[in-house]
């Protein structure tokens, strides 16, 4: 994560258990701001020395596209 990058939105969620994972819902504000819909694949990163998880639309980065 860069250090001038700026957050736009901010909540908490509660992980729940969903079938065979764990499901964490997107605030639908930060869904519209990044243009994601239902069904878009999404790809997961985790930066270590953040100790963060990212969470942006794949645009083509997914190996199941």
């Amino acid at each position: 994560m860069s250090n001038d990058s700026v957050t736009v939105f901010a909540d908490t969620r509660k992980a729940i258990h969903g079938s065979g994972c764990t499901q964490v819902t997107i605030p639908q504000d930060l869904t519209e701001t990044l243009d994601i819909e239902i069904g878009d694949q999404l790809l997961f990163t985790y930066d270590q020395g953040d100790d963060a998880i990212t969470i942006r639309p794949a645009d083509g980065l997914s190996p199941y596209e």
